[in-house]
């Protein structure tokens, strides 16, 4: 027989109308601070509290950096989360990449954070911010379709089912063998 009670549920729901219910993707930072990719910006809780980091448009994907730094991506571009002194605001990084649209996943790696569409890699400076290294598909490659890290190594999947890996911030064919 086990222990006697009921056990302790709590229910947290953001209780303001305009966050969206559906979020494409979550993170933790070493705070234990959870964040989620929301069509209405990056929703933030704190295990009690709910933030709503609006952005110019829905995000799809949200990292932590080495650094502890939130980014995230989405629709309208790329950007993190920054504090001031009236709290947490979003600051776009992909105001002068005209590739910058509809980045859907993310991840970081060392000092860099790694964004993905269909029609670029970009490289990010976690420490400054700035755009690194634009790649983008070779003319005999597919469009992008994936990215994700094994330890510290980065790769890019594409819709030709290629995998590159990411040497130096240039695309190198992988070793790793996708039919295997």
């Amino acid at each position: 027989f086990g222990q006697t009670g009921n056990y302790f549920l709590s229910h947290y729901s953001p209780n303001r109308d305009e966050i969206d219910h559906l979020s494409f993707d979550m993170t933790q930072d070493t705070l234990g601070v959870l964040y989620f990719a929301n069509k209405a910006g990056v929703l933030q809780f704190d295990g009690r509290n709910w933030v709503l980091n609006a952005t110019p448009g829905p995000v799809y994907t949200v990292t932590v950096a080495a650094s502890g730094q939130l980014y995230a991506g989405g629709l309208s571009g790329f950007g993190r989360i920054v504090e001031q002194e009236t709290g947490s605001v979003y600051e776009s990084l992909s105001a002068r990449e005209p590739l910058a649209r509809s980045i859907f996943q993310s991840a970081s790696s060392g000092d860099l954070v790694y964004f993905i569409s269909g029609d670029a890699l970009f490289v990010v400076n976690s420490t400054t911010g700035a755009v690194e290294k634009t790649l983008t598909p070779s003319k005999d490659q597919a469009a992008f379709k994936g990215l994700f890290k094994i330890e510290e190594d980065v790769y890019v999947t594409t819709e030709g089912d290629e995998i590159l890996s990411v040497n130096n911030n240039s695309l190198e064919r992988s070793k790793i063998n996708p039919s295997a």
